[in-house]
Formats: structure tokens, C-alpha cells, sequence
């Protein structure tokens, strides 16, 4: 949540595009993370992370959002 309050406050581009470099970086971990699980067939903990990049991709639309409300 506190990446989300950070968005929230953050009034530049540059505060704005350092939580979306960040995010993208965090995106692209999560992914191979994922599919390393996928090919462990560990399951459970890949829909863990699933759920998390959820997270991550609703962030990625607010701040895009944020970028065009500025």
C-alpha cells in the first residue's frame, strides 16, 4: 500500500516515473520468478505471485492515469 500513497503524493514527473521504473523493474521479476515456479511446478506459491502482479499491473494503470491527469 505504501507505493500507493506514494503515487498519491508524488506531484512530478520525475517522482511519478521513478514509481513506474520501479514497478516495471518489480513486473519483470515477478515474471521470471513465475515461470521458474511453473517450471518447478510449485503451483501454490506461483498463483501467489499472480495474484501480487495483479498488484502490480493496477498500479502500473494509476500511474498512467497520474501521468495523463498532469
Amino acid at each position: 500500500m505504501e507505493v500507493n500513497e506514494e503515487l498519491d503524493e508524488s506531484s512530478s514527473m520525475d517522482e511519478i516515473n521513478a514509481i513506474k521504473s520501479e514497478n516495471e523493474s518489480a513486473a519483470e521479476k515477478l515474471v521470471e520468478e513465475i515461470a521458474d515456479l511453473f517450471e518447478k511446478e510449485d503451483f501454490d506459491r506461483a498463483l501467489e505471485l499472480l495474484q501480487y502482479m495483479k498488484y502490480r499491473e493496477r498500479l502500473a494503470k494509476r500511474v498512467e492515469k497520474k501521468i495523463e491527469s498532469l
